[in-house]
């Protein structure tokens, strides 16, 4: 196992999505431009839900994107989380 790969007894387990080369091949990515227009929000809200691991993203050379799957995801669980409320009613 290489070193990078052990776990450190020390230091807790983030909620950092590890991702392969091939995942990275295959994924689609939006900008914070796409972002901002996707959902209508300002520079600065990307930063804060971005850091608020609301919205998942890296970093691949200087720039910030966005994986399109794990957004498209978050887009329906939000959908879908309103609809329960909405049927429920």
């Amino acid at each position: 196992m290489p070193m990078g790969n052990k776990p450190n007894p020390e230091r807790p387990q983030s909620a950092t999505l590890i991702m392969d080369a091939q995942m990275i091949a295959n994924e689609a990515w939006y900008t914070t431009g796409d972002i901002m227009q996707l959902f209508k929000i300002s520079r600065s809200s990307v930063y804060r839900l971005r850091m608020s691991k609301q919205l998942p993203s890296c970093q691949l050379g200087g720039t910030i994107v966005f994986p399109k799957s794990l957004i498209n995801k978050v887009l329906l669980d939000k959908a879908l989380s309103q609809a329960k409320g909405f049927f429920e009613e």
